[in-house]
C-alpha cells in the first residue's frame, strides 16, 4: 500500500499536506502510510479502520477508486489466483470493509474470473448458527477476513 498511496498521490500531483489536506488528516499521517511505519505497529488495522468512513464516503472520487481498485486487484492477484483452482471456488468476505466495497469485489472478482459467495457485514449471526449445528461448513469456499 505505501507505494500505491505515493504513486497515487504523486499521479495527481498533489504534495503530501494537499492530499491530508483533500482527505482531513494530517501529513505527518500520509508520510507514515508511505512509509509503512504504522504497517509496523500490532494496531495497525484498528488504526486504518479509522480512516474507513472516509473511504467509503469518497469512494467515487478517482484518487480514492484508483487506490480501492488497485488495492483489490493486488488482493486477487496475491491471495486468490495463486490457487490452481480458485475459478471453482466460491469466496466470501466477512466485516464491513468487505461489505461496503461489495459492489468493487463484485466488479474485480469478476475481471478475475471469481465467485463471490457471500459478502456478511456482522457474522455473528453465521458463527452461532455454525456452532449450533444449524449449518454445515462446506469444503468449497475460501473465507477473506478483513473488517
Amino acid at each position: 500500500m505505501k507505494n500505491k498511496v505515493k504513486e497515487l498521490r504523486k499521479s495527481q500531483k498533489l504534495t503530501q499536506e494537499e492530499l491530508a489536506e483533500l482527505i482531513g488528516i494530517s501529513r505527518q499521517a500520509i508520510n507514515a502510510i508511505e512509509k509503512e511505519n504504522i504497517y509496523n505497529n500490532n494496531k495497525s488495522n484498528v488504526y486504518l479502520s479509522k480512516y474507513f468512513p472516509f473511504i467509503t464516503e469518497n469512494k467515487n472520487h478517482p484518487i480514492i477508486q484508483d487506490l480501492i481498485f488497485n488495492a483489490l486487484n493486488d488482493f486477487f492477484n496475491l491471495h486468490v489466483c495463486c490457487y490452481e483452482n480458485y475459478k471453482d471456488l466460491e469466496i466470501n468476505f466477512i466485516g464491513s470493509v468487505g461489505y461496503f466495497l461489495s459492489d468493487e469485489i463484485n466488479i474485480v472478482a469478476k475481471k478475475h474470473n471469481c465467485k463471490i459467495g457471500g459478502i456478511v457485514k456482522n457474522p455473528i449471526n453465521n458463527l452461532i448458527d455454525f456452532h449450533f449445528n444449524k449449518i454445515k461448513p462446506s469444503t468449497d469456499k475460501v473465507f477473506a477476513l478483513n473488517s
